[in-house]
Formats: C-alpha cells, structure tokens, sequence
C-alpha cells in the first residue's frame, strides 16, 4: 500500500546431497547462480529493487530573482548482475522553473550508474518560492522509478553544497553479540555535505516476530564529517546474524555480518579476501581473523591445510582482548610451488575454505607508438606474446603501451571463420575479447574498476565494442578505437589499439600492473561452442579476481 515499506529475503540453501551439484556450472541453461537482495526503499527505488534513480541534492538552493540557474546531478542505478538496460530519462518542471537533463537516453551496464547533469533554471516573474518539486522520471521497459528535486530560495548558497561527494562507510565494533545483547554499527560520512537515507538491520525470518520492525529501520541524517550509531537491541535464543544496510542516494552499503551466538565459546572466522590472488612466481600475505566472545586467548591458533609443495607458514599472530568480543589476527604467507596454477586452502577443520588463484604475467613493453594498425604483425617481437591452449584451438597475444593508448596484437589458430554477428552479440561467433582492471583484484565479481572489450570483423567492418567501461557506465562502439582483422588460412590475426580516452582509470605508466584477461571465442557455423581463455573470469562467469597481471615494463 501506499507508504508501505515491505522487505523480502530469499535465502539459498545447498542441499545435502550424495552428489552434490557443480555450483561453478549454470544451474539452469542459460542462467548464472546468484542472489539478490530483494528491496523496496519507496523514493525512487523499483519495487524488486533493480533500477534505482536519486538526486546527490535533494534541496538546491535557487534565488528568486529570474534566470538564476543551479546545477546538480541525477545518479541512474542498474543493479542487476547480468543484464544491460536502456533508460528513457524525463524532469518535468513545475510552473516558473525550466529543468534539462544532459542526457535524454542511456545505456547502464550490469551493475553500473551514470551520473546525469540536472539544469535548474527560474524562467518568468520573481517568485519567493516554487511550490512543487521537479519530477525526475527513468523510463525502462518493466517500468518507471520516479525521484524529485525541490527548490529553496531562502537557502544560504554559500554553504549549501549542490552535489555530495567523499566515501560513505561502515564500521562493526563487535562482530558477535549475545543473543540478549545489542548489535552495534556506526556510518560515517566523509563526503562534503550532509546526506539522508535509510539504516535497516538484515534478520533472517526466525528473529523477526521478537524484535519489532521501529527496532530495525529509521531513517537518519548524516552531516559532512560526521558519523551516527544504528543500534539494535535483541531478544533471541538462537544463533543467528544480523547486518546493517544504509542505503541513500541510490546507493546501498553494507556492513560487516554481526554472529548472534547462545555458546560464548563458540568460534567464527573470517578471512580479508573473498579469493587470496598471488603473482606469478611471488608470494602473498593472507590475514585471517577469528572472533569469539570467550573461546579464545593468548596460546589459540589457526590450523591450515595446504596443497602438497605449498608453503604457509605464519609471519604474525596477534591476539586482542576485547570488552564482548576477542579477536585473533594470524597473518599467513603463501608461497605457491613453481608451476602452480588455482588452488585451496582449508582453514579451521574445513570451517573456512579459501580459494587461491596464482595470476599469471602478461608484459607490454612501452613502445605502442610504434605500432601500425593494419594486420601485419612484423613489428611485433615473437617474445612479447603469451599462449592459452585449449581443446578449441590456440590464441596467442601481446600487448604494448604509451601515450596513444594499448596496442594489443593476437593470433588465434582456427581452422574455420564465422562471425554473422554485430553489436553487443560479436562475442557467440568468432572474435576476441580483453579483460581490464585499474588494478589486480581480490574481489569476487566485477565491480566499476572492470573494463571488458571485444574485437571482431562483422559485415559493417571490423569493430571494436565494450561491454563493461568502469564508472562510467558507457558501453557500445569505442569512439577512437583501431581496429584490423586479417582472415587468413588457418588463422585469424587481430590487431588493435584501444585509446588513452577509452581508459580514463586506467594509469598507463612504467611498472604498472593491471588485471588481465584475454580470450578467443569459437564458432564454426554451429553455434558458439565456447571460449579458449588465458585466464578464467571473463567466459563463463564474471570475476576479476580470476584475472592474470598485466605489468607495464619500464625498458623494452
């Protein structure tokens, strides 16, 4: 109903099972296993959660007199994981006020936003106030979220700020309460105004008849600077957890998982990565953490089960007492043996199983200027390319840098071309794509540090496309990109340049590494049968951290 708030779980569950399921592999044709918070915030917000759309100003200061202007920005939210979507965007604009978007039509990637420009503008007599607010619409085809923007003349413009800006977290001082105790958690805003939104506790369905919804969720304000508690105070005797969710602006974050336990001896771990990513012939540090409201002391320790050949031994253990919750900070460092690619590592009697991925080197030698678009790879060094080999055939592929952008040359083995395909679809018959990351990433998934780009010859000539393009959130045809696609008997060589201007985040600078990803994809007129890939993370799931290591060298 109307100024109803209404919050669905869905919670998965793996059955037990002789057999159980390979969980990497759709669990359905065609459909990825994930989850998704189901939500309804009311301003904004689609009733499933998805499409968002929020002003940074809320208030924007705007003097009587005609023709005075402000600016703001209107921030489009698409927050599904694996669908693209298009926005028809529309202010509408009471009497007296003219309101213009920078764009009127957009494309989000899967959980991308754009930030769209808001022009305001006093268009007719003096007016002392503008009664109705402006009425930002975003149109897709399941629907259309609504959002608004009022108009204060009496605002005090020196110390009004139009757009908010500066990280918003979280902070968890116990990360276990007692089931009779209080969950705690703090937001900070560290940004340059004050922002407004909505502070809910995450329960599972088994809490919610004892502890009443006003316990759960408010709304609070938070000044530039400043922070605010969200407290909770529960009633349970069951183990079970709670998090904290603040979601403003558009945006949702979340805190870290608070354990409700009845055992005081009871023991949880954690580790500081969803997958531990480690350089190719190097080693990495691993922090694992162990809480407990009693189980745990000075002499406690973490047991770790490793691959045979690997190395773990512990190079810092820290043990911290705390008022309600002791916690234990034991560092690892893991050295993989040589010629070691994915494994894992079981911490705690199998309670923590931590995936571990050794990332393989990709170099660029710093002399992009010297390359020709055309095809013809003789520029090129035989000992600047990299190999994947799979069933499917062979790709081999180098890439150099430097002020024009990343030239990127690869060579896949195939004995026959088929490519029909045009636009977002290149990617089911015959053609390339490359993976970017600002940086190498421990983070499971792709987030707005990932680039993703695909190359191939189509019938309008050859193309260069992007999927994924970071903060932005642009996608299509790459403006300023170069692009050659020679087929020849048993082969198909790609050659191209990607522009400094389609990597804005990207720093392109001596010892630099990037995260890096190449595939060739295969279809011989059948159908796309799948990808040979240098890395997994790209074909077949989303997920950076999976990515090899793209290291910028100083000297060719």
């Amino acid at each position: 109903d109307a100024n109803e708030i209404r919050t669905v779980i869905l919670e998965v569950e793996r059955l037990p099972s002789s057999d159980p399921p390979d969980l990497e592999s759709p669990l359905v044709a065609g459909v990825q296993p994930s989850a998704y918070w189901l939500e309804d915030l009311g301003e904004g917000v689609t009733g499933n959660g998805v499409v968002a759309i929020a002003p940074d100003a809320r208030i924007v200061s705007l003097p009587a007199n005609p023709g005075s202007a402000r600016a703001t920005v209107v921030r489009v939210v698409n927050n599904h994981r694996d669908r693209a979507l298009r926005f028809t965007l529309e202010a509408q604009a009471p009497a007296g006020l003219r309101a213009e978007l920078g764009e009127r039509s957009v494309e989000i990637p899967p959980s991308g936003f754009r930030e769209i420009p808001l022009r305001l503008e006093r268009d007719g007599a003096p007016s002392s106030a503008i009664a109705e607010p402006v009425q930002i619409l975003a149109h897709t085809e399941s629907g259309t979220v609504a959002d608004w923007v009022w108009i204060d003349p009496a605002a005090d413009m020196a110390t009004s700020p139009v757009l908010v800006r500066g990280p918003i977290r979280v902070e968890i001082p116990d990360r276990l309460v007692r089931g009779h105790g209080i969950a705690r958690a703090r937001i900070y805003n560290e940004g340059t105004g004050p922002i407004s939104g909505t502070a809910e506790w995450i329960l599972p369905p088994a809490l919610w008849e004892a502890i009443p919804r006003h316990a759960w969720r408010r709304p609070i304000t938070i000044d530039a600077g400043d922070s605010v508690e969200v407290a909770l105070r529960l009633a349970t005797d069951l183990d079970s957890y709670a998090m904290l969710r603040f979601a403003y602006a558009g945006r949702v974050l979340y805190g870290e998982t608070v354990g409700i336990v009845s055992d005081p001896q009871r023991i949880f771990l954690r580790a500081d990565a969803g997958r531990l990513r480690i350089h190719e012939g190097t080693s990495a540090t691993l922090r694992l953490s162990a809480f407990s409201l009693a189980g745990l002391s000075s002499d406690s320790e973490i047991r770790i089960a490793a691959p045979e050949g690997w190395q773990v031994p512990i190079i810092r253990h820290d043990w911290r007492p705390g008022l309600d919750t002791s916690t234990l900070n034991v560092d690892f460092r893991v050295t993989p043996p040589p010629g070691a690619t994915d494994a894992e590592l079981v911490f705690g009697d199998e309670r923590l199983r931590m995936p571990v991925h050794v990332a393989p080197t990709q170099p660029a030698l710093p002399t992009a200027t010297h390359v020709t678009i055309d095809g013809d790879l003789s520029e090129w060094y035989e000992t600047e390319f990299t190999r994947a080999v799979s069933d499917l055939g062979t790709v081999r592929t180098a890439v150099r840098y430097g002020p024009p952008g990343l030239a990127v040359a690869m060579i896949v083995e195939d004995d026959k071309f088929y490519q029909p395909y045009d636009g977002a679809a290149i990617w089911q018959g015959d053609s390339v794509q490359l993976g970017i990351s600002v940086a190498p990433s421990q983070a499971l998934g792709y987030d707005a540090t990932d680039l993703e780009f695909g190359i191939a010859k189509t019938d309008q000539g050859d193309l260069v496309w992007c999927w994924y393009d970071g903060e932005r959130g642009l996608t299509g045809r790459v403006e300023g990109a170069q692009a050659a696609v020679r087929v020849e008997p048993g082969r198909t060589v790609y050659e191209l340049l990607l522009p400094s201007s389609a990597l804005p985040a990207v720093a392109l600078r001596p010892e630099s590494v990037l995260g890096f990803c190449y595939i060739a994809n295969d279809n011989d007129g059948d159908g796309f049968r799948g990808a040979v890939q240098w890395t997994r993370g790209m074909s077949g799931g989303k997920d950076s951290s999976l990515f090899g290591d793209l290291l910028l060298l100083a000297t060719q």
